[in-house]
């Protein structure tokens, strides 16, 4: 028995790459996450469920919706362009991907979620805003490659930090300040493909009213930090809930689906020094955005931001438990 035990040990030995640090066999490392994530995106656009990797009891929303798969985009998607950036965690054994998918003439921004079980996915989360603007995602050409540096270790953050960090974000939009939340002096935001920091040209690509225009303006000239300490996130009246899904410490990123509860009751937004500017008018009616929101954290600060908010009814979830 013990010769039997010893043998065990050195064939280990021998093949560590056979093993993960707590001695169990890896069900999916980042590159099995990343080949059945292409799968199930190439059986998408075919509108060719059978092609996908599908456990059989998986399960499947869009937009917060439980749906049946074959339903909603599986049956309009017709190609992905080449914007794409992947958030991988094999810790969770979960993958989320932001891209640009065409439905016909119509490019949608698009965040998928998927979890695998036995290299079969179990759960598949969509969440796609649509534009009537065929050009709006026209500047979408390559990701910031940040996204997909691997950080050097001393640069990196574990994964409770990780989360800590993200969720001060949403803390300081809720708080309407910056106090607490960690952002890097080159932090940028991408929303819904289009610039809302350091970009003083924002234009929303429909008329507003010139007040609002001048706030919206305003707003997104300035960098994330002096955001915050502008104020005036009063009209959103709380993020509920929080999913942070999908963490990727090699890159510093964590993703996850969130809901931006908007009550209505707020025509104008207060801002830090006491002045008052008109809320935008898709919050002044009561609804929620779910967002999808990757951060990338390099040296413990928020660098990168991309996200994918979609508009849904007042106070709906984004079908899934409140925390993975």
């Amino acid at each position: 028995m013990n010769k039997t035990r010893t043998m065990i040990w050195m064939a280990l030995a021998m093949f560590p790459s056979l093993t993960s640090a707590a001695g169990v066999p890896p069900e999916c490392d980042r590159q099995c996450l990343a080949g059945i994530a292409d799968a199930y995106m190439r059986a998408l656009t075919a509108n060719d469920p059978a092609a996908a990797p599908l456990d059989q009891n998986v399960r499947f929303t869009e937009n917060g919706q439980e749906l049946m798969i074959g339903d909603a985009l599986w049956g309009t998607a017709d190609r992905l362009r080449d914007y794409r950036i992947r958030i991988a965690d094999p810790e969770s054994r979960q993958i989320a991907i932001i891209g640009i998918v065409e439905e016909g003439s119509l490019p949608g921004l698009l965040a998928v979620r998927l979890k695998i079980s036995g290299r079969k996915v179990s759960e598949a989360e969509h969440v796609i805003a649509r534009s009537s603007n065929p050009s709006a995602y026209a500047k979408l050409k390559t990701p910031r490659s940040a996204f997909a540096r691997v950080l050097p270790k001393d640069a990196r953050s574990d994964r409770k930090t990780l989360v800590r960090i993200a969720n001060a974000y949403f803390d300081g939009i809720e708080n309407d300040t910056a106090q607490g939340v960690p952002f890097s002096k080159d932090c940028n935001r991408l929303e819904n493909g289009l610039q809302t920091t350091n970009n003083p040209n924002l234009t929303l690509g429909h008329d507003l009213d010139p007040r609002e225009a001048e706030a919206v303006s305003n707003a997104a000239a300035l960098g994330c930090r002096a955001q915050f300490e502008r104020g005036g996130f009063d009209f959103i009246s709380e993020i509920t809930p929080r999913r942070f899904a999908v963490v990727d410490e090699e890159r510093g990123l964590v993703f996850g689906i969130f809901g931006f509860v908007h009550d209505g009751r707020h025509m104008t937004m207060t801002l830090s020094d006491g002045s008052k500017v008109p809320t935008p008018t898709f919050a002044t009616v009561p609804n929620n955005v779910l967002m999808a929101e990757v951060f990338r954290i390099e040296n413990g600060r928020i660098h990168e931001i991309e996200a994918v908010g979609a508009n849904v009814p007042y106070r709906s979830g984004t079908g899934w438990p409140d925390q993975d």
